[in-house]
């Protein structure tokens, strides 16, 4: 009588086991590799500045125009940073 008990608690607990593995995960819940790589979260403007930059025309003379520079920051989920700039003729 032992003996059938144990052969049936084994046998159970080995059908159990094998249950989600073959469902493809506990419960019926499909189990994905999640990557660990940073995702894009937001952009924030850093600075905004206004230079001048000179020139020559085709006459050969220098002049000065303005030039508004922006600086902004990439921010990403694991809380890295990128940040750059860009400039534009005012």
């Amino acid at each position: 009588m032992k003996t059938l008990l144990t052969f049936l608690t084994i046998t159970t607990a080995s059908l159990l086991s094998a249950l989600p593995a073959q469902a493809g995960g506990f419960w019926g819940y499909v189990q994905y590799n999640v990557s660990c790589a940073p995702v894009y979260s937001h952009t924030v403007e850093l600075g905004r500045e206004c230079i001048y930059k000179c020139a020559t025309d085709y006459c050969g003379r220098t002049y000065r125009y303005p030039v508004v520079v922006v600086t902004y920051a990439d921010y990403y989920t694991d809380g890295s940073r990128t940040v750059y700039t860009r400039s534009a003729r005012a």
